[in-house]
C-alpha cells in the first residue's frame, strides 16, 4: 500500500464522524473538583520550610539555650542535708496482742503525732525560730548565690515563708519516721538549718508533753484540795458540836455511864444477896438490916437517875448528843476516806504522766554533704528542651489543624 492510499483511509473515520453529527458524544463542561493533592510551588516549599525552622527554633531553640547558659553557667549550687527522725514514748507496751486490744487508747498517738510534727516543722513558728537563732534571712539572701535561687534581702515575711517551704522539706513514710531535706548554698548553712529545725520540733514535743502531764496533775490535784476541804469541814464540824455540847466525845461518856450502872446493879445485886443472908438470923429491924436496906435505896436511886441522863428523851440527853456526836463523826470518816482516794489518785496521774511521756528522737542526725547534688544541670536542660519540643508540637498541629478547617 502506498502513501497516498494509506492517508485517505485514516482520513475517512473522521470525514464519517462529521457527517454523521447525531452519533456524535455531547460535550461535557469543564470539571470542578479539587484535586485531593494541590501542587505546591517550589518557592512555596522553601517559605514554609523557613517557616517551620524558624518557629523550631524560637519555640524550642531559645529556651533550650536559655536554660542551658542558665543551669550551666550561673545556677548557684545547693547543698542538700537529711536527717530522719521518730517519736518515741516512754509507755509501757503491751505485753500481749490482748493487752493491747483491752488497753485504752488515750491522746494522740503513733501516726497522729508523727503527722503533728510534719505540719509543724512547715510551720511559720519553725521558721520564726530558725531566723531568730541562726539568722535564715542572712544565710538565704545572700549576693553571692545567683537572683533566681537567693531570697532577696528585703522580701517581706510571706516571701520568706514561700521560700522556706522550698528550702526545707518534710518527708513522711506512713510507719512513724520522717526525713527532713534541707537546701543550702554551703553545707555549713544546710546542717545549721537542719540542727534547728529538729531543735525546735523537740521544743514542741516536750512542750505537748508537760501540758498533758499538768492537766492530768491538774486535775487530780484538784480532787485533793476538794477532798481536803471537805475533811476540813468535816473536823470543824465536829470541834463545833463538842463546843455546843460541852462534851469531847459524847459516845465515850455514854459508854462510861452504861459501865457506871453496870457496876451499880453488880453492887446492888450483891447487897441484896447481903440482905437475904442477914435477914435469915436477924431481926427486921436490927442495925445491919437497915443499913443494907438503905444501901440497896440509894443504889437504886443512883441506877435510876444514870439510866435517866443515858435515855431520857429530851434534847439535852445525852442520847441526842450521841447520835448528832456520830453523824459528825461519820461525815469526818468518809470525808478522810475521800480525801485518802484522792491522793492516791495524785500520785497515780504522777506516775502516769513520767510513764506516757513522748519525745523526739533523731536517729539520724543531720548529715553535711561534702559536694552540691543539686541543681541537676543536665536534667533540667534535658527537660526543658523536651517540654518546648512537646510545645511546639501542640502548637504545630493545632495550626495545621486550623488551616485544614479554613481550606474546607
Amino acid at each position: 500500500m502506498n502513501a497516498k492510499a494509506l492517508a485517505q483511509r485514516l482520513t475517512e473515520p473522521a470525514r464519517g464522524r462529521t457527517s454523521t453529527p447525531a452519533t456524535r458524544p455531547a460535550s461535557r463542561p469543564p470539571s470542578h473538583v479539587t484535586p485531593a493533592i494541590r501542587p505546591t510551588a517550589p518557592g512555596r516549599r522553601r517559605r514554609n520550610t523557613t517557616q517551620i525552622l524558624l518557629a523550631m527554633a524560637g519555640i524550642v531553640g531559645l529556651p533550650t539555650i536559655l536554660a542551658a547558659i542558665y543551669f550551666g553557667l550561673i545556677a548557684s549550687p545547693l547543698y542538700v542535708s537529711e536527717s530522719s527522725v521518730t517519736i518515741r514514748s516512754s509507755k509501757i507496751q503491751p505485753a500481749s496482742l490482748v493487752e493491747a486490744l483491752v488497753a485504752p487508747q488515750e491522746g494522740i498517738v503513733g501516726a497522729t503525732e508523727t503527722q503533728l510534727v510534719a505540719d509543724y516543722l512547715r510551720s511559720r513558728d519553725v521558721l520564726a525560730r530558725i531566723d531568730a537563732n541562726i539568722g535564715f534571712r542572712e544565710r538565704f539572701a545572700t549576693y553571692d548565690a545567683d537572683y533566681l535561687s537567693r531570697l532577696e534581702p528585703h522580701a517581706s515575711n510571706e516571701e520568706m515563708y514561700d521560700y522556706f517551704k522550698k528550702a526545707l522539706r518534710v518527708t513522711d513514710d506512713g510507719a512513724g519516721l520522717l526525713t527532713i531535706s534541707v537546701r543550702a548554698f554551703t553545707a555549713e548553712d544546710a546542717v545549721a538549718v537542719a540542727v534547728a529545725a529538729i531543735s525546735a520540733a523537740e521544743d514542741m514535743v516536750n512542750r505537748l508533753s508537760e501540758a498533758a502531764q499538768t492537766d492530768a496533775m491538774r486535775a487530780a490535784r484538784t480532787e485533793v484540795q476538794a477532798a481536803e476541804a471537805r475533811m476540813i469541814a468535816a473536823a470543824d464540824a465536829v470541834t463545833e458540836y463538842q463546843k455546843q455540847s460541852g462534851d469531847l466525845d459524847p459516845r465515850r461518856s455514854a459508854e462510861a455511864i452504861q459501865s457506871v450502872i453496870g457496876g451499880l446493879e453488880a453492887e446492888l445485886a450483891a447487897s441484896r444477896v447481903r440482905l437475904a443472908e442477914l435477914q435469915s438470923y436477924l431481926k427486921p429491924g436490927s442495925p445491919q438490916v437497915n443499913a443494907l436496906n438503905s444501901k440497896i435505896a440509894a443504889l437504886k436511886r443512883q441506877i435510876g437517875e444514870e439510866r435517866r441522863r443515858l435515855a431520857d428523851a429530851s434534847r439535852d440527853t445525852l442520847a441526842d448528843d450521841v447520835r448528832g456526836f456520830e453523824t459528825e463523826r461519820m461525815q469526818l470518816e468518809l470525808a478522810q476516806q475521800a480525801y485518802r482516794s484522792a491522793l492516791a489518785s495524785l500520785e497515780a496521774a504522777r506516775l502516769a504522766a513520767q510513764n506516757d511521756r513522748s519525745y523526739l528522737v533523731a536517729y539520724a542526725p543531720p548529715s553535711l554533704p561534702d559536694v552540691a547534688v543539686e541543681p541537676k544541670r543536665m536534667y533540667k536542660i534535658l527537660s526543658a528542651f523536651v517540654i518546648s519540643l512537646l510545645a511546639f508540637g501542640v502548637g504545630a498541629l493545632m495550626i495545621g489543624a486550623i488551616r485544614e478547617h479554613a481550606r474546607a
